[in-house]
């Protein structure tokens, strides 16, 4: 029975082009398979290559890759135009807990931070 990698789209296999094509490349050469939910396509059919897989994983990394780029500008430029006009970028001034509170308040949290040191 062939393995598989479910994935619901591209991007979730990296952060690039790049890295997104060496996982590929890695999983089809230990002959696990990646399925793209939301395209339906598969790297391996029957266990060969699927060429027309492969080509749709690049254009797609690629798209995602000039998306998170274009987003990323769009932020900064509204952070920029923001700031110009005067408002102030990040939390609240007097949003700080003292120490002991912060603790009380999430002690769960705190207590498996240090179980794990």
């Amino acid at each position: 029975m062939q393995q598989k990698v479910l994935v619901s789209e591209v991007p979730r296999l990296g952060r690039s082009t790049v890295e997104v094509l060496q996982i590929v490349e890695e999983l089809t050469q230990l002959g696990i398979s990646i399925y793209v939910q939301n395209f339906g396509i598969e790297t391996l059919k029957n266990g060969k290559r699927n060429p027309v897989a492969q080509f749709m994983f690049t254009l797609l990394a690629e798209f995602a890759c000039l998306e998170r780029e274009t987003l990323r500008e769009r932020i900064l430029s509204g952070m920029d135009e923001a700031r110009w006009q005067g408002i102030k970028i990040g939390r609240p001034a007097g949003t700080t807990e003292e120490q002991d509170v912060f603790l009380k308040k999430y002690a769960a949290v705190a207590w498996q931070l240090r179980a794990r040191v």
